[in-house]
């Protein structure tokens, strides 16, 4: 349990540190584990947003870091982002992209053995 705790907390210090950098990947793990981390952090601080006087600018701290994720997990599947943002159909493809495995060759974002985690 020690082990997977410690590799959840190097997911996120990872993906506050990259929150600019979109011309990497990110493996399915990893962008699972963040969406986890966004899930737990909006069922914390909503509560708060009735209850503390600017709670509600918190909500938003894992916004930008959540789309540069979002960015480097598609490119770890080998497709380019605007599949993603069609109108109508998009949603679709963006489910069976973020759900697909690695691609394991190379591409123009970035070799798979060079990832940022």
């Amino acid at each position: 349990m020690n082990k997977v705790w410690e590799n959840f907390i190097s997911i996120l210090k990872d993906g506050y540190r990259n929150w600019n950098v979109y011309s990497a990947r990110s493996s399915r793990k990893e962008f699972w584990l963040w969406a986890l981390h966004v899930w737990l952090f909006a069922v914390v601080t909503r509560p708060l947003e009735s209850s503390v006087e600017g709670a509600s600018v918190l909500i938003l701290l894992p916004v930008i870091p959540s789309i540069a994720m979002w960015v480097r997990r598609i490119h770890d599947t080998g497709h380019r982002v605007w599949w993603c943002i069609i109108p109508g159909i998009g949603g679709i493809i963006n489910l069976v992209f973020l759900l697909s495995g690695t691609d394991t060759t190379e591409t123009r974002w970035v070799r798979p053995e060079e990832r940022l985690a």
